[in-house]
Parts: C-alpha cells; sequence; structure tokens
C-alpha cells in the first residue's frame, strides 16, 4: 500500500487519506474492555529523557530550526508546536492501529 504525498499549505504530508486507513482496521469490537496499564517506565522523573528505555534513540529523528529561512516569520513557535502536535497524533494513531493487528 502506497503513501499517498498532498501538498497542503506549503507543506508535505504523508498522511494516507483516512477513508483508507479505516478501511484497513479491524471492524468495531463491542465486547472489548477498556484496560488501563502502566507507562512504560513507571519509575520516570523529569529530566530523565524519554519514557522508552532508551528506545527512540533507535530511531531517526528530524531538528526543526524554527527561525530557519523560508519559514513564515509570524509565531513560528506555534506553527513548530502544531506541526510537531499533528506529528505525535500520526504516531499515536498509526501504532495504537498496529498493536490491535
Amino acid at each position: 500500500m502506497g503513501i499517498e504525498m498532498a501538498a497542503v499549505e506549503g507543506m508535505t504530508s504523508v498522511r494516507r487519506p483516512f477513508a483508507e486507513v479505516e478501511t484497513s482496521r479491524p471492524d468495531f469490537d463491542h465486547s472489548a474492555a477498556l484496560t488501563f496499564t502502566k507507562s512504560p517506565n513507571p519509575h520516570w522523573k523529569q529530566g530523565q529523557g524519554g519514557n522508552d528505555y532508551q528506545a527512540s534513540l533507535e530511531k531517526n529523528h528530524v531538528e526543526i530550526d524554527t527561525y530557519e529561512a523560508g519559514r513564515p516569520a509570524s509565531q513560528p513557535q506555534l506553527q513548530t508546536h502544531d506541526l510537531c502536535s499533528r506529528a505525535s497524533t500520526n504516531w499515536l494513531i498509526e501504532h495504537e492501529v498496529e498493536d490491535r493487528l
């Protein structure tokens, strides 16, 4: 299944159309119970880095320079926050689907 590239307000999106993503998911299970789990590292403290036992160090990271040439001058921090929020949401959605398959 290929990833469709779409230009949205000058940014490139690698999200597949939602209808395509939704059809690839299993049917809703009314009998599934809500479960609560501990975080990956329940003893994590602020300042200790990622809460994933260093697993994030094995991933590729993208540095975002809010003052990079070509970025809009107005409110660059808010635009970066929006970009990071969307990326985090996409990651959570994709991994939730993978965990249920």
